[in-house]
C-alpha cells in the first residue's frame, strides 16, 4: 500500500510540472518575473533529478511535460475593435507566423449545423436567422451591442467552443507539428482567461477617433452608432488593461521577441 502511495505522490508531482513550466515561461516575459522563473525552473529541475535517481521513467516523463509546458505558452495580440490587432496579425502572418484568429474561429461556429449555431438559436430565437437559415450577423450584432446581458449570453454561447479550438490549435501546431512561430489574436483575452497561458501579451491601442475611422473605412455598411456601442462594450470589458505600465513592459518584451523572429517590425 505504501508503495502505491509513493507512486501516486510521484505521479502528481510529475503532472504538476507542466503548469509550473508553463507559468515560468509566461512570467519570463515580465522583467520582474525573472527571479520567479529561476526559482520555478530550479525547483522543477531539482525534483526531476532527484526522482530520476530512483525512478528514471518518472524523470523522463517529467522532462517531457516540462518541455511541453514551455511550448504551450504562446504570444497573444489583444485590444479593442479598430485598435490594430488585425494589421499586426497580418504582418506576422506575412513574416512566417501562424496566426490563430479567434474572430475567424468564432465565425466558424455561426455556420448552421455547428454547436455554436444551435446554442445561439436556442437562446436568441429564430429572429436572428436570415431567410436562408443562416444567422443574420447584422441582426445579432445590433442585439448584443445594445444590451449588455445579451452580449454576455452570446459570449456564453460561443466562448467554450472558441477556447477549445484555440487550445487545440496551440497543441496541434506547437506540440504535434513542433512549430515555433505561433501567435493568438483574441480581443477578449482576459475575459476568456486565455491570458493564463499566453506570453508575451501585446495590447494594441488607439484613440477612439482613430478606431472609429478605421472601422468605417473597413466596413462602411455598419452604422457609426453600432461601432460606438461596440467601443463602449470594449471599454467596460477592458478593466484589466488599466495596469498599463505592466502591460506596456510585457508588450515591449513581445515586440522584442517578434523582432528577433522576423528581423524587423
Amino acid at each position: 500500500m505504501s508503495k502505491i502511495i509513493y507512486h501516486l505522490v510521484y505521479t502528481i508531482g510529475i503532472l504538476v510540472i507542466l503548469p509550473i513550466s508553463l507559468f515560468a515561461k509566461k512570467v519570463s516575459y515580465n522583467r520582474k518575473g525573472f527571479l520567479i522563473k529561476i526559482l520555478l525552473y530550479t525547483a522543477s529541475l531539482r525534483y526531476l533529478i532527484l526522482i530520476s535517481i530512483k525512478y528514471p521513467i518518472y524523470g523522463i516523463l517529467g522532462t517531457i511535460l516540462f518541455i511541453i509546458g514551455r511550448r504551450l505558452c504562446v504570444p497573444a495580440i489583444t485590444g479593442g475593435i479598430g485598435a490594430g490587432k488585425s494589421t499586426l496579425g497580418k504582418y506576422l502572418s506575412e513574416n512566417g507566423f501562424y496566426v490563430i484568429d479567434s474572430d475567424s474561429i468564432g465565425r466558424q461556429f455561426l455556420v448552421s449545423g455547428t454547436a455554436g449555431y444551435r446554442n445561439i438559436v436556442k437562446n436568441f430565437g429564430e429572429c436572428v436567422l436570415a431567410p436562408d437559415g443562416e444567422i443574420d450577423k447584422a441582426v445579432l450584432r445590433e442585439m448584443v451591442y445594445s444590451d449588455p446581458d445579451k452580449r454576455k449570453l452570446l459570449n456564453k454561447c460561443l466562448h467554450k467552443y472558441i477556447i477549445s479550438k484555440i487550445v487545440w490549435d496551440v497543441v496541434k501546431y506547437r506540440i504535434l507539428s513542433w512549430q515555433d512561430l505561433i501567435v493568438i489574436e483574441v480581443p477578449l483575452l482576459y475575459e476568456t482567461h486565455l491570458s493564463w497561458v499566453c506570453g508575451p501579451i501585446i495590447v494594441c491601442s488607439a484613440s477612439e477617433e482613430t478606431r472609429l475611422r478605421r472601422c468605417q473605412t473597413r466596413n462602411a455598411d455598419i452604422p457609426k452608432n453600432t461601432y460606438k456601442n461596440i467601443m463602449k462594450c470594449d471599454n467596460r470589458e477592458r478593466v484589466h488593461y488599466r495596469r498599463v505600465p505592466q502591460k506596456r513592459r510585457e508588450a515591449d518584451e513581445g515586440v522584442s521577441a517578434i523582432k528577433a523572429k522576423t528581423g524587423s517590425l
